[in-house]
C-alpha cells in the first residue's frame, strides 16, 4: 500500500483548550499530531485533546502524576485509564487517544534556550506527546527513545519543509 493510500485512511480530530492568554498555536498543533500519526501504520479516525496551560496547573499535574514538584513541559493521559495505548473507541469508530498538556511558559522557555522558534518547540511538545499516547516511552528504553527522537525529528522536519 502506497503513503498516500495509508494516509487517506488516517483521520485525525484535535481539540485544543487554552488556559493561557496565547492564542494562535492550535494550526501547529493540529498539524504536528497530524503528522506523527501515521509513523504508527494504524489506520482510523483519532481523537486527541490538548490542553495548553501555566505553569501552575502544571506544577500541580506533575507532581500529582509524575511525583515531581516541578512544572514540565509536556504529559500525555491515556483516555484508557492507564496512561497509554488504550484506543477504545467510542460511537462511530472514534479511537479516543487521550489528552495532551502543553505548559506554553515552559515551551517558550526551552524555545529561548535553544534559539529556536516558540511554534516549532510547540509542534515538538506536541508529536512528542502523541508518541506517548502510542505506547512509546523514551524513559523505558534505548529503543524507544531512539523511535521517539527519530519520529519527532522526521515530524519536524517535514513540518518546517512544507512551510517553504
Amino acid at each position: 500500500m502506497s503513503s498516500k493510500a495509508a494516509q487517506k485512511s488516517i483521520r485525525v480530530l484535535v481539540d485544543v483548550h487554552t488556559a493561557t492568554k496565547d492564542k494562535g498555536l492550535e494550526r501547529t498543533i493540529q498539524k504536528a499530531i497530524a503528522k506523527t500519526v501515521p509513523f504508527f501504520k494504524k489506520q482510523g479516525v483519532f481523537e486527541f485533546s490538548v490542553a495548553l496551560v501555566g505553569e501552575r496547573a502544571m506544577r500541580k499535574l506533575a507532581k500529582e502524576w509524575k511525583g515531581k514538584d516541578k512544572a514540565t513541559d509536556v504529559l500525555s493521559f491515556g483516555f484508557d485509564g492507564h496512561g497509554h495505548n488504550g484506543f477504545p473507541d467510542k460511537e462511530g469508530g472514534v479511537k479516543r487517544m487521550g489528552e495532551l498538556v502543553i505548559c506554553v511558559p515552559v515551551a517558550k522557555r526551552q524555545a529561548k534556550s535553544l534559539g529556536i522558534g516558540v511554534r516549532r518547540t510547540i509542534a515538538t511538545l506536541a508529536s512528542h506527546g502523541t508518541i506517548h499516547l502510542f505506547g512509546l516511552d523514551h524513559e523505558r528504553s534505548q529503543t524507544d527513545y531512539d523511535k521517539t527522537m527519530d519520529i519527532q525529528n522526521k515530524v519536524i522536519h517535514e513540518k518546517l519543509e512544507s512551510r517553504k
